[in-house]
Formats: C-alpha cells, structure tokens, sequence
C-alpha cells in the first residue's frame, strides 16, 4: 500500500505538487497542470483518495459525477506526503543557487537548537527568479530571542548581496494567515526548516 502513494517519481511529485499549490484543483486541471496523462493521474488520486491523503469533493446530479476536486488532507500520513513537496522545492532551489547551500545549512543547524517552527525564504529567490541585485527575503516563525538573530545576522555576513529578515511568533502568522503578504508568502515559498510544522500550520 504505502509504495502506491508514496511520491517516488517525478509524475507523483508533480501530481501532488499541483494539488498542493491548487486546493480543490479539479480533476482536468490537474491533469494539464501537471502535465501527465489522465490515466496515470486518475490512478495515482484514487490511491491517494482510498489512503486518506486527499479530500475528495464531488459535484454533480444524483446519478452522476460531473466534477472531482481534491485538496490534500493535512493529517497523519498526509502531512509526510506533502513534506516530500516542500523538500523537492528546497533541492530545486539549492540546485539553482549552490552557492547559497552553506548559508541554508547553517541556519538549518542553527535553528535546530531553538524554539523555531518553521523558516522560509520568499520573493524572488523562491520564486527562482533572482538576480545579482535582488534581496533575499527571510520569514521565521517562532519564538526567537536577540542571541539567534544575531548569530542569524552573522551567518549573512558571507552573503553577496542584501538581506531582510522577519520575525513572527505563531499566533501572529496564523492571525495574518489570510492576508495579502501571507497568501503571497504560503502561494510562494521555499522552506529551509521546519517542512512539517509548515504543513502542519496549513491545517
């Protein structure tokens, strides 16, 4: 069982990166998103669907489906599942800006050691779309004292360019959760730590 759902190719991953960007994403759309063939994706959201992975909505008459939407159910296994998502970004990402791989790392260790739930790079490098003058944009949340922000701004002293860095505790990112920056930050991301407590929060 655990090997037909598991996200062990590239269709998989695909498959359920489009659902996880497109909550409630139909069954047509997902395929052109994902750019598969309707028989693989039909086969692979049935076993996601049987294995409690999505959510399932049907619309149509009393007979007949004319419409699946699906959302990823972010609960037990669910949450493993779509972690895998979030790592497969976060190895895009470092693939694209290698040099960046030492300063990722050591902020991974870093936060390791503390209270931190979950950090984030957005903009235009999670976008994958930054140039020599772009900034790179930092969100973490947790709880967060004057001792890692400093080590945090000493392991940019290495970066090539400028930085920003912003904190939040929690309950202050799901408060804002619904808000433009939020939305914004959640549509386009890559995290660097904390992958399940991310996905956990999306709940």
């Amino acid at each position: 069982m655990i090997q037909k759902i598991l996200p062990n190719s590239d269709t998989k991953l695909r498959i359920l990166k489009a659902i996880y960007q497109n909550p409630e994403i139909n069954y047509s759309k997902l395929v052109k998103e994902s750019k598969t063939s309707p028989n693989i994706v039909l086969k692979y959201v049935n076993e996601l669907v049987k294995n409690n992975i999505l959510i399932e909505k049907r619309l149509g008459g009393k007979k007949k489906t004319h419409i699946r939407l699906f959302k990823p159910n972010f609960l037990a296994l669910g949450i493993d599942i779509f972690s895998f998502v979030e790592l497969e970004e976060k190895d895009k990402f470092l693939k694209k800006y290698e040099k960046l791989a030492p300063i990722i790392s050591q902020i991974w260790e870093l936060l390791a050691a503390t209270k931190a739930r979950f950090c984030l790079i957005y903009g235009s490098f999670a976008r994958l779309a930054a140039d020599k003058d772009s900034d790179f944009d930092l969100w973490l949340v947790g709880n967060i004292d004057s001792i890692i922000k400093h080590r945090i701004r000493e392991i940019f002293s290495t970066f090539y360019g400028e930085y920003t860095m912003t904190i939040e505790n929690e309950k202050q990112f799901l408060r804002k959760m619904n808000d433009s920056i939020h939305q914004n930050i959640i549509k386009d991301h890559i995290i660097i730590y904390g992958e399940k407590e991310f996905v956990k929060l999306l709940r």
